[in-house]
């Protein structure tokens, strides 16, 4: 039988995850981390998928939790491998 690889949850399903533990609303993690509630909206449908480093840090700050926690840094080794195996722009 062959093994499955866990994909990580898309970020704006783990950001949810996240601020519904803290019983928090959109609003309420907008007001925590400086940023919209428009963004925060957008994050969690995945209207953005690829948030800048900046909301990502804001968002963590605002959390209490790590890069790590927020955006599973341990389940994304398959990524730097596939990256490493894209050819050299030159």
């Amino acid at each position: 039988m062959p093994t499955r690889t866990r994909t990580p949850p898309p970020f704006g399903q783990r950001l949810a995850a996240l601020r519904s533990q803290r019983y928090w609303t959109q609003d309420m993690l907008a007001d925590q981390s400086g940023l919209s509630r428009g963004i925060i909206q957008a994050l969690e449908q995945g209207v953005r998928a690829n948030p800048c480093l900046a909301t990502v840090l804001r968002l963590a700050k605002a959390l209490n939790v790590t890069l790590d926690e927020l955006i599973h840094l341990d389940d994304l080794g398959a990524l730097a491998v596939a990256a490493d195996a894209l050819p050299e722009a030159g």
